[in-house]
This record gives structure tokens, C-alpha cells and sequence, in this order.
């Protein structure tokens, strides 16, 4: 299934932990979906990183990775043209924002946009964006790691998508292509 066919991109902001930006990575590759990453960030081809990367995909190559990875400095910029090309540019929150399970995102192209851990998202980034989701937490804690709950939001809007449905995904009972 190309990348056109279900719409969904993934940016994050300053990402510094080599395992965040490795986990990304693999949801990357394993759902197809393109990723940006803006601010001073850590990238997939920093020793700590690779190594991860390395010990999942031995084949992997660092310098043509399978999937589309974008970097920028400037989050503002990066937004504005993923806003100029269709994208609805959906930031994320554990703190605000309509459930992710309650927001209809099966129509259309959307990038989900994540923040650091520490500092999420800043006041003016968020105003910069269409919108902003949450994930649920029956426990409350201040946040979802990274790695937590990008799966789970990607997933989610793949899943309203329709993606899953379509026998696209490794395991598949009805795999397409």
C-alpha cells in the first residue's frame, strides 16, 4: 500500500533520546508512514541510534532508510507547508484536547505532531496547529512517554482509516499486495 493511499504523517519536536527516535523509527517502517523531525534533534543515524536500530534490522541502511525521513529546524516552517500541501496538522497533549477515540480522523491527510517529553508542545506551537488530541489515562500521571503513546495515537487514526482493514499489515489474513 503506498503512502497516498491511507495519509498519515508523523512529526516530532526535538526528540533527544536515542530511544524515542529509535522507537519512531520502527512504528515508521512497520506502518509505512513518513516522519519529520524538527528542532535540535537527534538523528537516525547517531551511533546510540543506529545501534538500537542495528540490533532490530540488521539490513538496515542508515544512509537510504525504507521510509521517508525529513528534518528542519524550524518547526513553524515545517507545519506551513504540510498545512500548504492538505495536511490537517493535529498536535498532541496528555493535558487538553478531545479524546483520540472520540475525534473523527478517518477522512482526509493528517499529521499527528508530538512534542518532548519534558516540555510537550509550547503555547505558541500549539496555535500554530488544526487541532489538538489526547489519550484517555484511568490513572492520572503527568504524561505517556513517547514511546507509549505514539503507537497508540498512529494506530488509532490508522485504524479509523481504515488501513488495518485493507490486509496491509505483516500477519495479515488478507494481505494485499
Amino acid at each position: 500500500m503506498a503512502q497516498s493511499d491511507v495519509d498519515l504523517r508523523i512529526l516530532a519536536d526535538t526528540i533527544k533520546d536515542p530511544r524515542d527516535l529509535a522507537e519512531l523509527v520502527h512504528l515508521s517502517i512497520a506502518t509505512n508512514r513518513a516522519v519529520y523531525i524538527t528542532g535540535k534533534s537527534i538523528r537516525h543515524d547517531h551511533p546510540k541510534v543506529s545501534g538500537i536500530i542495528s540490533s532490530w534490522f540488521p539490513d538496515f541502511k542508515f544512509s537510504s532508510p525504507p521510509i521517508d525521513i525529513n528534518y528542519t529546524n524550524d518547526f513553524f516552517t515545517c507545519v506551513k507547508s504540510l498545512k500548504d500541501a492538505g495536511y490537517s496538522v493535529i498536535g498532541t497533549s496528555p493535558n487538553f484536547g478531545k479524546s483520540i477515540f472520540e475525534t473523527d480522523l478517518s477522512k482526509g491527510k493528517h499529521v499527528v505532531v508530538f512534542g518532548t517529553e519534558v516540555g510537550g508542545l509550547s503555547k505558541a506551537k500549539i496555535a500554530a496547529l488544526d487541532s489538538v488530541v489526547r489519550v484517555p489515562m484511568l490513572n492520572q500521571t503527568k504524561f505517556y512517554t513517547l514511546h507509549t503513546v505514539i503507537p497508540i495515537i498512529v494506530h488509532e487514526v490508522l485504524r479509523q482509516k481504515g488501513f488495518f482493514d485493507k490486509g496491509v499489515m505483516h500477519g495479515s489474513k488478507n494481505k494485499t499486495n
